[in-house]
């Protein structure tokens, strides 16, 4: 549901993007027509947020990181350019101790 919002917020190409069975995550970076890419998270994770940043490919094919992937470093270094609603919070179960 907050998933297929979001995307909706965004360029049709990018609208494509799904989170495969048993994971919670899939980030994504589309390279659109107009010379600008756009890089996706997707994610069901409690209290995370689905998010996109938007960069010319310049600023994407510049970017160096020594370990991981280029979108991994814009998701963990960049301000996000769109977010979406936040996850609900995993309700924990109520343990009485006796």
């Amino acid at each position: 549901m907050r998933v297929s919002r979001f995307l909706s917020l965004l360029p049709e190409p990018c609208r494509s993007l799904q989170i495969e069975p048993r994971h919670k995550t899939a980030i994504e970076h589309f390279l659109m027509d107009d010379g600008t890419v756009w890089v996706v998270l997707l994610t069901t994770m409690p209290g995370k947020r689905c998010q996109a940043w938007h960069m010319t490919k310049r600023e994407y094919w510049s970017l160096q990181p020594k370990h991981g992937t280029r979108d991994r470093l814009i998701r963990e270094n960049f301000p996000a350019t769109i977010e979406g609603e936040q996850n609900p919070e995993r309700l924990r179960p109520l343990t009485l101790l006796f």
